[in-house]
């Protein structure tokens, strides 16, 4: 896909290395999403999955080339589990 490189937050970057993310990941995610939404903040949600099957949700701002966060899906599920 024809793009500017993509461009990461200082807490996008920290979210990748926390979880294990790489930047092939993130950039497969935005480019070719399973699912992708528009936030009412004019954010995308991108959808998809890690290059090892991992859930992952990618935000990036309205241009598509700014990475606000990275989120491991199923480790979020997990967590809000255990608080209930």
């Amino acid at each position: 896909m024809d793009r500017e490189p993509l461009q990461y937050s200082p807490h996008a970057r920290e979210k990748m290395t926390s979880e294990g993310f790489f930047e092939d990941d993130v950039e497969g995610t935005v480019d070719w999403p399973v699912r992708r939404e528009r936030s009412y903040h004019g954010r995308i949600m991108h959808f998809g999955y890690a290059s090892d099957g991992r859930k992952i949700n990618v935000v990036t701002d309205s241009t598509e080339c700014y990475v606000i966060t990275i989120i491991d899906v199923d480790k979020r599920r997990r967590e809000r589990r255990r608080r209930k």
